[in-house]
């Protein structure tokens, strides 16, 4: 009670200051776009809540106690005289505290300042933030309208759309939320107001860049490996359909074009990173991803390499050939050929990732290793020769190496190869998801006790670490005589030319 009385009278005494000096007061406020700066605007509303909450609570809170002390005078026989009093007090004090606004307007009119302080309160509901001005190749997030409106993703697949006034030149995504230059290699020149492009699990940042060269704010979406495998193809039972005519007329059926996908992985491939293992997954990645997402279709499974007498491994961008029925099988296995379409085995996706990220095409999983090449490790199930172990035995070990999986890092046995995207856990066991070309939609997961299982027909012994091969330039892609993607122009001089 007492603090209530304290208040008031607070509150009172504040008004009686104010009424004392009107000329002040009234010179304030007549500066009247002081009341609409954000800070101003915010203090005054909350003085406006204050005196809201005291003009309902308070009244309540004495009337409320002044039942209770009736009622106790009632129960323990006091003098209901006395308490009589008191309640009268309380009830008086009460109305004086849900009057005080009333009489705070009574004193304003008498000073002539009610109009001002009406003002006040209505452009106090209207504040002005202040931004800071743009500038150019920086932050210029205050323009209006400038920037990402929208990330919308399917597994991988990420589909950005943005705004400006000034037109859209440009977009960066990073895993940093630096503001980058707006001179910066990675930058994905286009006027679209749209981007579709395939990440890898990571938090990223999207910027824009303007016509100007002014750069927005950053927005940032993420993708992880579970929502990858939820969401894409990843099963051997999937319900996208094999592409089974030409892969050319199948999108212009659609008003799509072969170059338009060509596009559509060389972006991906530059924003997560040329030469890199990242870029490597990243150009498979979106092959398989573009045809699922916007068609529900997979790019063809062959059973054999022999079956197509090319791997197509030299070259950037899809195979044009992709869906055609092979009519005349390129070896003597017709029966396994008969009724395939042109497309991937294991070895031919590996090789094509590889290449489509920058990188030479070797012939073999062991091709790859070697002096300045990628570094082998060796798991002794199923590999006669133990010499070739590196000593590295016991599930214990393996479940090690599987720890140690990196993206883009090969997995292979005598009979199937793959490559690694990322670690889950299938009903709480450890797993890793790999692309492989042995299921149709081009993606599975393997639990750790299914790869160290010498019961199993497709027996791991190897994965080749891939970090060195990927950072030695030697072993980067030769374009001698190949037609290098638009999108890396800046990078043209980075591949091998002799060859």
């Amino acid at each position: 009670m007492k603090k209530i009385v304290l208040i008031t009278l607070l509150f009172l005494g504040i008004t009686k200051v104010n009424a004392e000096t009107p000329e002040v007061f009234l010179s304030l406020l007549d500066a009247s776009s002081i009341c609409q700066f954000e800070a101003v605007a915010k203090v005054i509303n909350l003085i406006k809540t204050i005196i809201t909450i005291i003009k309902i609570a308070a009244p309540i809170i004495l009337i409320v106690s002044a039942m209770i002390d009736y009622m106790k005078a009632i129960r323990d026989n006091d003098e209901l005289a006395k308490t009589s009093k008191l309640i009268v007090k309380k009830v008086v004090a009460a109305l004086l505290i849900f009057l005080i606004p009333t009489f705070v307007k009574l004193i304003a009119d008498v000073f002539g300042f009610t109009a001002s302080i009406e003002n006040c309160i209505e452009l106090s509901k209207d504040p002005i933030k202040i931004e800071e001005p743009s500038k150019p190749d920086s932050d210029s997030s205050s323009q209006t309208d400038f920037g990402v409106t929208s990330v919308n993703k399917k597994g991988a697949y990420v589909k950005i759309t943005a705004k400006s006034q000034n037109g859209i030149s440009g977009y960066y995504i990073s895993k940093s939320s630096n503001t980058p230059s707006g001179n910066e290699d990675s930058w994905i020149e286009t006027n679209k107001e749209s981007l579709e492009l395939v990440k890898l699990p990571g938090t990223y940042y999207v910027f824009i860049k303007d016509s100007s060269g002014n750069i927005s704010k950053s927005s940032s979406f993420k993708i992880t490996v579970e929502q990858i495998y939820n969401e894409g193809p990843k099963s051997r039972s999937g319900t996208s359909k094999m592409l089974t005519t030409e892969i050319g007329p199948f999108l212009a059926s659609y008003g799509d074009s072969i170059e338009n996908y060509n596009s559509f992985i060389a972006n991906s491939v530059k924003s997560a990173g040329l030469f890199t293992g990242e870029g490597v997954l990243t150009s498979i990645l979106a092959a398989q991803s573009y045809l699922y997402f916007k068609y529900d279709k997979q790019i063809p499974y062959i059973s054999n390499i022999s079956c197509t007498a090319t791997r197509y491994n030299d070259n950037f961008g899809i195979n044009p050939r992709w869906g055609i029925k092979i009519a005349e099988p390129g070896s003597a296995r017709a029966k396994e050929c008969e009724g395939s379409h042109v497309g991937f085995d294991c070895a031919s996706l590996v090789g094509w990732a590889i290449h489509n990220g920058g990188f030479k095409a070797e012939n073999t999983a062991g091709s790859y290793v070697g002096t300045n090449k990628a570094e082998q490790k060796s798991i002794c199930i199923g590999w006669n020769d133990e010499k070739k172990c590196n000593k590295v035995k016991g599930r214990d070990a393996a479940y090690d190496i599987y720890d140690q999986l990196e993206i883009g890092d090969i997995i292979y046995s005598n009979q199937h190869v793959m490559m690694y995207l990322g670690h889950l856990t299938i009903d709480g066991e450890k797993a890793i998801y790999v692309i492989e070309g042995a299921t149709p939609a081009g993606m599975k997961t393997w639990t750790y006790k299914e790869l160290y299982n010498d019961g199993n027909k497709y027996v791991y012994y190897a994965i080749n670490k891939m970090n060195r091969y990927y950072s030695n330039p030697k072993n980067r892609a030769c374009i001698k005589g190949v037609t290098v993607p638009k999108e890396y122009k800046n990078h043209a001089s980075d591949f091998r030319v002799d060859c």
